[in-house]
């Protein structure tokens, strides 16, 4: 590993291990140089490669999946994460990333509320970083809110994550940023193959609602209600694709109360997402680079 991608790792771990802790503080102030690592990328003395090394040197040794997930949910179990809680905007926060469907393209997600408290451990499990269970979710009217399609049975699920959380195909999205039924806030739609049909995969809500006119799977309503902010998402721009990107995610925790997320790194091969947390204040939704 090169000088400094060493470098990087050492930051990086050392970030890690107080990331959650401390950026949920009541008062919390980190030496300088556990920030390190974002500063050497954002002046351009490390590459992305660098960091990415790091990311992943920490996934392959579970270095992240120890320290962040444990220490989270020790601090749900002790009811530390509540409503208007003070935290250091300075230090990022690293979140496992999700993959799912939309029209037949990619998408990625992070999941970080649910309504109920058996799918917060599912999804906790799944992805082995905490889900926060917050049953106000509930009170969101149903006009705000979107669809996620969620496979019951069918086809096995693939890693990192081994499909949605009963562990079979990736979730389907019924709409992406920008669109005006768009929300981050879905009702999860439970889809299961009838017997005597040959399960296959179906990336598109047309997909799903053909496979159900046809008999082939039947669709239910949950009672649900999951925050699941899209992160990054293939779209088509004037006959041609272009990649959509969230910059800042509002009410990224509904549980904390004016606080939103700016996304400051994205890498969806390991599936990363690095964000600062902020009060809500006016700026742009997203970007779109080609």
């Amino acid at each position: 590993m090169k000088k400094n991608s060493v470098i990087a790792c050492f930051a990086i771990l050392l970030l890690i291990g107080f990331v959650i802790p401390y950026s949920f503080a009541e008062e919390s102030k980190l030496p300088d140089w556990i920030k390190n690592i974002f500063v050497w990328y954002g002046q351009g003395q490390i590459s992305e490669d660098d960091v990415l090394n790091a990311i992943t040197f920490l996934v392959e040794n579970k270095i992240i999946q120890i320290e962040i997930a444990n220490q989270s949910m020790e601090m749900m179990n002790q009811g530390i994460m509540k409503q208007n809680m003070p935290f250091n905007v300075d230090v990022p926060v690293i979140m496992p990333m999700i993959d799912g469907y939309y029209k037949g393209n990619k998408v990625y997600f992070v999941h970080t509320e649910v309504s109920d408290s058996a799918m917060a451990e599912i999804m906790s499990k799944m992805i082995n970083f905490p889900t926060l269970h917050v049953p106000e979710l509930k009170n969101i009217p149903e006009d705000q809110m979107a669809r996620v399609y969620v496979f019951t049975n069918g086809v096995p699920g693939s890693d990192p994550y081994g499909g949605g959380p009963f562990m079979f195909q990736i979730d389907v999205f019924d709409s992406i940023p920008g669109q005006k039924k768009y929300s981050q806030f879905r009702i999860p739609y439970l889809v299961t193959w009838n017997n005597d049909t040959k399960p296959s995969i179906l990336n598109s809500e047309s997909a799903i609602l053909k496979a159900e006119s046809d008999g082939k799977v039947t669709i239910e309503k949950s009672n649900l209600v999951v925050n699941v902010p899209m992160i990054t998402w293939e779209m088509e721009v004037y006959y041609g694709k272009a990649m959509g990107k969230i910059s800042m995610i509002p009410r990224i925790f509904e549980s904390m109360s004016g606080v939103e997320g700016e996304l400051i790194f994205v890498n969806e091969k390991n599936y990363v997402a690095i964000f600062k947390l902020h009060s809500e204040k006016s700026m742009g939704m997203m970007e779109m680079s080609p």
